[in-house]
């Protein structure tokens, strides 16, 4: 939002100087202006009347958009500041259009100046909310069914890594939610925060809720015993799971996109510990700098079936892979297809995907507890892989638009052992991660 925050704030400056102007010296004002049109060849004369109402509420309306303006700047995504802004500058170009016509063509020198700032204020705002990231902005239109999700995950230290979901649920059920959870070796500490999703505000954030708030560049929230507030810079690459042709003709019922597949998150999570009592609770604070990280986006009028996904970004001896896969049973009419399984493996600048139509419905993937095996190919290159998730894993409770339930079985610890052939290139090659994947498979069969 950096050129439109420019734009507004000196917008905001001149605003303030002008009412400043109008306020001490108006007469002088009227003249100069006056006489700037006559060399311009307008005729008529620019007036400003004083010890009237329309001029208390000419001060009142400079005061009212200097604020606007200079709030728009600290706030660019609120966007009824930036509409609000907008109209006057509008609704001023057109009066002065009028008084031009009745009074003098001296008044399309303030018609051309509030004109200009209006056109500046649009070519700022319109280049200035483009998607950053493709895949990342919110879908729900505010019509349900519908369902939408942004994770992300973020390996930490050796041990330790953490997951956070924002979530937003249009069904039969309409509530808004912010996830956490925190991996530390054999302990975990998980929280949730649900709130009515007429509480979610509308605004150019994926997500924003109070104190929760995720965009481009940052995320923020509180979960439980979990508050954590990260930035980042890089977008790296990204990626659309299944084939172009599935998504644009609505087959499947909800997108996948891996909109930050490999980014750096710094700032800090801060962990609440219970101890034997409530006195002995202790609030442990992680500082992140440049940490290994992820985040996914996802939504649609219904969640799969069931589906198995993988993630890894860091692996041993390793500074430029990045893996995802994604493996899912979808439900179609009165059918279940699956599983359809898309991958993508990015080694330095070269880029391996397997997400056509060719490999999706031929790509062979097993999933049981803790463990998921697939293998894919595509010509004559080949992608294998085995992930395994360490014990104990979270386990959380999913709803659906039509108030199904799934539960998702997830770790930030997993192993991942990936094996690539590719025969045109002469290559052989075996990545390995030990502990830095992140693993989760999601069915509709309540745990025991």
């Amino acid at each position: 939002m950096i050129p439109y925050q420019k734009t507004v704030f000196l917008w905001g400056l001149v605003f303030a100087a002008v009412g400043l102007i109008l306020l001490f010296a108006p007469t002088a004002l009227s003249a100069q202006l006056t006489q700037l049109a006559t060399t311009l060849g307008l005729s008529g004369a620019i007036t400003i009347p004083t010890g009237n109402l329309t001029y208390i509420l000419s001060l009142s309306l400079m005061g009212g958009i200097t604020g606007i303006a200079i709030g728009s700047a600290r706030h660019p995504r609120e966007i009824a500041l930036y509409k609000s802004l907008l109209i006057a500058k509008l609704i001023s170009t057109l009066g002065f259009l009028f008084l031009s016509w009745s009074d003098g063509t001296a008044w399309l020198l303030c018609a051309g100046a509030d004109g200009f700032v209006a056109l500046s204020l649009g070519l700022a705002h319109r280049y200035s909310t483009r998607p950053l990231v493709p895949g990342f902005p919110r879908r729900h239109k505010g019509r349900g069914p519908f369902y939408e999700v942004w994770f992300g995950k973020v390996n930490i230290a050796p041990g330790k890594a953490f997951w956070f979901r924002y979530s937003l649920l249009d069904g039969k059920k309409r509530k808004a939610a912010i996830w956490g959870v925190f991996f530390d070796r054999e302990k975990i500490e998980a929280g949730k925060e649900i709130h009515p999703l007429e509480d979610l505000a509308i605004s150019h954030a994926a997500f924003h809720l109070g104190f929760a708030h995720l965009n481009e560049t940052s995320a923020r929230g509180q979960a439980g015993p979990l508050f954590w507030d990260l930035h980042w810079t890089m977008s790296g690459p990204h990626f659309d799971h299944g084939p172009w042709l599935i998504r644009r003709t609505g087959l499947i019922r909800n997108r996948y996109s891996a909109c930050l597949l490999d980014i750096r998150i710094s700032g800090s999570l801060q962990v609440k510990r219970k101890g034997s009592s409530s006195k002995d609770e202790k609030t442990e604070t992680l500082l992140l700098d440049r940490a290994p990280a992820m985040i996914g986006h996802i939504g649609g009028i219904r969640q799969a079936r069931s589906w198995a996904w993988a993630h890894c970004n860091q692996f041993e001896g390793e500074t430029d892979v990045v893996f995802e896969g994604l493996s899912a049973r979808i439900d179609l009419a009165k059918w279940t297809l699956g599983p359809l399984s898309s991958f993508v493996l990015f080694i330095g600048r070269q880029q391996y995907s397997f997400s056509s139509l060719s490999t999706i419905f031929q790509a062979e993937s097993e999933v049981s507890e803790g463990r998921w095996l697939f293998s894919t190919k595509k010509g004559e290159v080949t992608l294998s892989g085995e992930i395994i998730a360490p014990s104990p894993v979270a386990v959380v409770e999913y709803t659906d638009t039509d108030d199904s339930l799934l539960w998702c079985h997830n770790s930030n610890l997993a192993s991942l052992k990936l094996r690539l052939v590719d025969l045109s290139k002469g290559v052989d090659r075996t990545l390995v991660a030990k502990g830095t994947a992140a693993f989760e498979w999601v069915d509709r069969t309540r745990p025991r």
